[in-house]
């Protein structure tokens, strides 16, 4: 059963994610140096972060950290898929 504190859990740590969109997609563009592959990488790394947004511990780090290191293994999935 969604409780009221759940559902508020779920709607800010999507806001946040939202709010941390520009930093992610910088670093990854920092990365692969182009910017189509870099959105599909975004979007890629974005349907991770969402499908596991529940196993984000925040006493463990900030939520960009964690996203951060999400993108790092797309984007060397990406180099590796060549």
């Amino acid at each position: 059963m969604l409780t009221k504190e759940k559902i508020y859990k779920e709607f800010e740590i999507e806001r946040e994610i939202e709010e941390i969109q520009p930093k992610i997609y910088s670093f990854i563009l920092s990365t692969v140096h182009n910017r189509s592959d870099a959105k599909d990488i975004l979007q890629e790394t974005n349907y991770i972060i969402l499908s596991k947004k529940n196993d984000f511990d925040p006493s463990k780090g900030k939520l960009i950290s964690w996203a951060i290191s999400i993108a790092k293994y797309q984007v060397m999935a990406f180099f590796t898929r060549g």
